[in-house]
């Protein structure tokens, strides 16, 4: 997804371009996003799984959202 991608991974405190991200929790406040930055000529190869969950702030016991995304790709 290109520079879009990297300024999210900034925002989260990973270094940019590597590959693959280590398991652990991220955080990312106030970031602002330019959306058209994205760039994406082709979709990642095989299976690839995203899980987001938003936690409320005051209360971490509290899961405001969870999001799990299972992608597979097999034609590119």
């Amino acid at each position: 997804m290109g520079e879009f991608w990297y300024d999210l991974e900034r925002a989260a405190q990973i270094n940019p371009g590597v590959c693959p991200i280590r398991a652990g929790k991220y955080s990312v406040h106030h970031a602002l996003l330019d959306f058209k930055k994205i760039s994406l000529q082709t979709f990642p190869f095989g299976r690839l799984r995203f899980i987001f969950k938003l936690i409320d702030n005051k209360n971490s016991l509290v899961n405001l959202m969870c999001l799990l995304i299972k992608v597979e790709n097999h034609f590119n």
